[in-house]
């Protein structure tokens, strides 16, 4: 299936050549005689070629490094542009035209070379994933090839040399500049540091902001422990105050008691010596010396406390002559002044506390502030030191390369002197035949592109959209034996009559037969033969057509209704004085015109010339024969003139049962098809299929044509008959016949013929259509074969179908489309095959019946 597919391409691919092989031709001729003109006359050039490797260089590292810091443009010298760049370097002007001067380069004029001419001949590139760097130089002589590719790499390497050490001294000059501006910055960074620490005493602002954390807590520890002094001893002022039973005078006595500078102070004293009591108790007895003086002590306090508050408040007698003012009360007065005096001690002492957590508060917040500032500062610091730091290294590693005679480059290899040219003329002439061949073609595509016309099936299928009823092959008159000799090779031939065996002949069989198939469906009887343009053979097809219905036994009458050029008379040879011209216009009998064109086929011409045909087949009387026509006869075939000549085939199409439309591909362009499928629509024309005429079997059937086709059949015996007339042997057979109740034969001859008949003779013919019947079995077999191919591929593609995605299955329901359309063919081809097989079957009978009859 593959091969017979890739054959059909390449028959497709050298038909569209033919039809456009002058342009071709003459394209490809021109562009190979130019090519080989210019390849002869041209003088062999030669190559030679260098090599460089690159790195990159400590100049423009350097210079890299400090335009980062700096942000100061610097040359690109990536690893990916190194080379590229250096090679645009190698073919800028300045190297080229020393080169040039150097070697006193000329033209072919003796005029210095010019630079655009040296570079179209220079080929400078990089060796990929190296950093290699390839020059080559292309001049007819060897010697001067060789020595420009040396002297271009040794004016780049001085050039190259050059241009290192004049960035090395512009680097330099920069970096003397660049330095004591940074170590200038780097002091006026370091002092401000210093500065602001100074200014707002931190020296490290995490150490601080912990200490002054600590310190916060301890005072509002001490806060609230001093707040909490301070309720309690208000809680026992307050008591000892109810004690005493003190009114108002007496509060405001004791208030100014405690605030008396005397008292306080015996107070202080007071508490102090209590305290030691306290302490001494408890590592001594009560009887220790130590202990008896500090009790003496205390008391001695006690009475100058008293006598001091007599003395402040100026009320000695009111306190003395009071008779509930005793020991007990004035050691509760002392215990009250006590309490007051404590309390106003802790109250400024918490108003000194809150003083300084205040201050300190203020102080933890300028912290934050302080650290930015610091963390800024030394930012810039280290900043100013990387970058000094960087200048100085720098400016040293530039005073090292300065003196250096080093470049960014190597040399690899020299040019050495080339012996073998690089231009062949074998290659010259191989590319110009392949841009001919490619021009040629690119020619064709252009042509078939812009052409219009039908060139295959598949274009006219598409276009029409009819059901396709037969397939006729193109032949040669040369090819077929009994037309070859005839010497009119202006009139079409007869192939069903003139040579019967033939595939051609096969072909209209099929024909007949798709169309006896059609009748399943509707009695179809009287049929229009019609073509969209004239030339495409719907005469010939016609009278074929007739002549292989009749060959089968069918009662066939053949009009020809093309008034306007009628050739049904030239191809049967008939003799008529009237036709249908006359037969309408003068209401003649339709015997008149009738003419017997070969067994079972009638043929009536067309007549007269009329100046107005259609008037003539537009009318009662054609209506009235057409009818009267398709009661006698079988099949009625009317060969009407193309569409596009005149209306005359709707007219008729109207009366008939269908229309047979032949297309003749490459005779017909798509605006000529497309007119004749709208006037057959528009005219409500029953439309029975297509007959594609004058096909290449190995071209234009899509690998599908039938087998049959190339084999020779008959469909009936006479082409096995010897001597003799053909209807003297069927006249002894039917004779016979009246003799067997098994035979349904006619009786029309004298069977008396039948004695003259041996029956050797007949039994040569028995042996004649076995050896039909065989090869008719064989061929039905192998069209059962391919129609079973074809179901199990049309099977396929309905799975590939429901399987395929969207994009895919446009073009596969176009694919199945075709195989189904096929595959129908095949099966209505069968069917008529199938009938032949068992029609042959029947006269094998019918002969041994004859034969057994006549022996009895």
């Amino acid at each position: 299936m593959e091969t017979s597919q890739s054959s059909f391409r390449a028959d497709r691919y050298w038909q569209i050549f033919q039809r456009h092989r002058i342009p071709a031709v003459a394209v490809f001729l021109a562009i190979s005689t130019w090519g080989v003109i210019s390849t002869a006359i041209k003088p062999n050039i030669y190559e030679a070629e260098g090599k460089l490797k690159f790195q990159k260089s400590n100049v423009n590292s350097s210079l890299t490094d400090v335009s980062h810091e700096f942000k100061v443009l610097a040359p690109v010298t990536d690893d990916n542009n190194l080379i590229a760049t250096e090679a645009e370097v190698i073919k800028s002007n300045s190297v080229i035209e020393k080169t040039i001067n150097d070697l006193q380069l000329k033209d072919r004029q003796g005029n210095p070379l010019k630079i655009s001419n040296f570079c179209d001949k220079l080929n400078v590139y990089v060796i990929s994933n190296t950093n290699v760097l390839r020059i080559s130089y292309q001049y007819p002589d060897p010697q001067i090839s060789k020595e420009v590719v040396n002297k271009l790499i040794a004016n780049y390497l001085e050039s190259n040399l050059i241009t290192n050490k004049n960035e090395a001294l512009e680097i330099r000059k920069f970096l003397e500049e660049q330095i004591p501006k940074a170590q200038q910055a780097l002091l006026d960074t370091e002092t401000s540091i210093k500065e602001l620490k100074t200014k707002k005493q931190i020296l490290s602002p995490q150490e601080e902001a912990s200490k002054l954390a600590t310190n916060l807590g301890d005072l509002e520890k001490r806060l609230t422990e001093a707040r909490s002094e301070i309720i309690n001893l208000n809680s026992q002022s307050k008591y000892l105050k109810e004690q005493l039973t003190m009114n108002a005078q007496q509060v405001l006595s004791a208030t100014e008691l405690t605030q008396s500078p005397a008292i306080e102070q015996i107070i202080a004293q007071l508490q102090e010596l209590e305290l030691q009591l306290n302490q001494e108790q408890n590592r001594f007895s009560e009887n220790n010396p130590q202990t008896i003086k500090l009790q003496d002590e205390i008391r001695l306090q006690r009475e100058l406390l008293a006598k001091q508050v007599k003395r402040v408040t100026d009320s000695q007698q009111e306190f003395s002559s009071s008779p509930q003012f005793g020991e007990i009360q004035e050691e509760l007065t002392v215990e009250v002044i006590k309490l007051e005096s404590n309390t106003i001690g802790l109250t400024q002492q918490i108003a000194y506390l809150a003083e300084i957590e205040k201050k300190l508060r203020q102080k933890a917040a300028n912290i934050p502030e302080v650290e930015q500032q610091l963390t800024h500062l030394e930012r810039e610091l280290g900043v100013s030191q990387r970058t000094y730091e960087l200048l100085q290294n720098q400016l040293n590693l530039i005073e090292i390369v300065a003196h250096q005679n080093m470049g960014n480059v190597r040399v690899i290899s020299y040019a050495t002197t080339p012996n073998t040219p690089v231009s062949s003329s074998s290659l010259g002439y191989l590319s110009t035949i392949s841009l001919g061949l490619i021009s040629a073609a690119g020619v064709v595509y252009l042509l078939e592109a812009r052409d219009s016309y039908l060139r295959t099936i598949k274009e006219a299928k598409q276009l029409f959209g009819y059901n396709w009823l037969g397939i006729i092959p193109s032949f040669n008159k040369t090819e077929l034996s009994a037309i070859a000799e005839s010497d009119n090779c202006s009139t079409p031939p007869l192939i069903v009559r003139d040579d019967p065996g033939s595939s051609v002949s096969e072909s209209y069989r099929m024909l007949q037969s798709n169309l006896r198939s059609l009748n399943s469906d509707r009695q179809i009887q009287t049929i229009v033969v019609t073509s969209s343009v004239s030339g495409e053979g719907k005469s010939t097809v016609a009278a074929n057509l007739a002549g292989a219905m009749a060959q089968v036994g069918h009662k066939v009458l053949l009009v020809d209704a093309d008034l306007h050029s009628p050739v049904q008379k030239n191809i049967w040879d008939t003799e008529g004085d009237y036709g249908l011209s006359d037969l309408l216009a003068d209401n003649l009998d339709y015997r008149l015109a009738t003419e017997t064109a070969m067994n079972n086929l009638s043929i009536i011409s067309s007549g007269t010339i009329s100046q107005s045909p259609g008037n003539l087949l537009d009318s009662y009387r054609m209506k009235d024969l057409m009818h009267y026509w398709s009661r006698v006869y079988d099949f009625v075939i009317i060969d009407s003139p193309s569409l596009d000549k005149a209306a005359d085939a709707p007219i008729l199409g109207r009366m008939a049962d269908g229309v047979l439309l032949v297309v003749k591909p490459e005779e017909i362009n798509r605006s000529q098809a497309e007119f004749a499928k709208e006037t057959l629509e528009h005219s409500g024309q029953n439309v029975l299929g297509i007959v594609f005429n004058n096909i290449n079997p190995k071209v234009d059937a899509g690998g599908h044509y039938y087998h049959s086709l190339e084999k020779e059949h008959d469909v009936l015996p006479q082409a096995q008959l010897s001597s003799g007339s053909e209807e003297e042997f069927w006249a002894t057979i039917i004779g016979v016949s009246q003799k067997s109740p098994k035979l349904q034969l006619s009786s029309t001859i004298n069977p008396q013929q039948l004695l003259d008949i041996p029956v050797d003779r007949l039994e040569d013919t028995i042996n004649h259509l076995e050896q039909d019947l065989a090869e008719l079995t064989a061929l039905v077999q192998e069209q059962e074969d391919e129609l079973l191919m074809k179901s199990q591929i049309v099977r396929k593609l309905r799975r590939k179908v429901k399987l395929a995605s969207i994009p895919e299955r446009f073009s596969l329901e176009e694919e199945l489309a075709q195989e189904q359309e096929i595959k129908q063919m095949l099966e209505k081809t069968l069917r008529g095959q199938r009938c032949n097989l068992a029609r042959k079957r029947q006269i094998i009978c019918q002969y041994q019946e004859i034969i057994q009859v006549k022996q009895t």
